[in-house]
């Protein structure tokens, strides 16, 4: 696993955990900000792999 992986799934934790603290459904930004933050992660990812 690397580098990236592993803070992509602390990030996936976060998320969990913020959502249960919630205990509600994301309204309509939120889910268009994390898509777009999850848009920013992959293409972050697919960055770093090609330096490795």
């Amino acid at each position: 696993m690397t580098m990236v992986e592993r803070m992509w799934e602390r990030q996936k934790a976060l998320y969990r955990a913020i959502l249960e603290a919630l205990d509600r459904p994301l309204t309509p930004d939120e889910v268009k900000w994390l898509a777009w933050y999850k848009k920013q992660k992959s293409s972050d990812a697919a960055l770093s792999e090609g330096r490795e």
